[in-house]
């Protein structure tokens, strides 16, 4: 895998160039560390420099070049970042460094948390991101679907909240009940994220819109393409040309 593109449990990070993306919210925590000139709007604010946003919050981003990295709240990595904000809805990471390296900007984000918040451990910031206080059974289905970040698309035929109810011994609305607890998000917008991010890998390796489309459980690419809109703000087309990048 590139060193400017990590795709894993818990974690999508891609270092892109001229990166113009509208209006969009999604499930993860994103932190932004431009290399260079950059704008990131949310209600009533922007910042121009490395942000930490929380989940669910609408905004747009201007970027020249720089990282984006989505980071699931529910992971370890997440639940550092979420402690970090401390319920607000964007804060500034000051004086953190941009390397397009991976492994190197990892640690620059580990050193400049700690220096803001010492009481975080740095052993608290791995690299393969695991995820935190699940019930066995909801980890258990996640690690299933953590195979598609192995090149290994697990098909999304029998992924319907009565099947997955039936495979982890639970009626449908406890299985419900219990992924949304455990979660934070219900089971059904769960899944699309995780099939956005299949897509995503898909696409990394050279699929075709309409192959990623088919093989991540989308209609068609169309109808991968106005989601893939509704949570990142980009049109496929233009999402492909960045992958083109790495």
């Amino acid at each position: 895998m590139p060193a400017n593109f990590r795709l894993q449990p818990g974690l999508f990070a891609c270092y892109s160039q001229m990166l113009e993306a509208g209006s969009h919210r999604h499930h993860a925590i994103q932190l932004t560390i431009p290399d260079g000139s950059a704008e990131l709007a949310i209600e009533g604010a922007t910042f121009s420099g490395a942000s930490l946003l929380a989940p669910n919050v609408m905004h747009q981003l201007d970027m020249e070049s720089g990282w984006v990295w989505l980071v699931e709240p529910e992971s370890t990595l997440g639940e550092v970042f979420l402690e970090r904000l401390n319920g607000d809805t964007c804060i500034s990471v000051k004086a953190l460094s941009c390397d397009v390296d991976i492994n190197q900007q990892f640690d620059f984000v580990s050193e400049r948390i700690e220096k803001q918040s010492p009481h975080l451990s740095r052993h608290r910031f791995p690299m393969e991101t695991e995820y935190v206080q699940l019930d066995s059974r909801i980890q258990g289905l996640l690690e299933r679907l953590n195979q598609c970040f192995g090149q290994v698309c697990v098909k999304p035929d029998h992924w319907g909240a009565s099947d997955v109810a039936e495979d982890v011994a639970l009626s449908e609305s406890r299985f419900l009940h219990l992924f949304k607890e455990n979660m934070g998000i219900a089971w059904r917008p769960y899944l699309l994220w995780r099939r956005l991010l299949c897509a995503i890998g898909m696409l990394n390796s050279g699929k075709s819109a309409t192959e990623s489309a088919y093989m991540s459980g989308f209609a068609d690419s169309a109808h991968l393409s106005r989601t893939f809109k509704q949570h990142f703000g980009l049109t496929i087309r233009e999402a492909i040309k960045l992958f083109e990048q790495h």
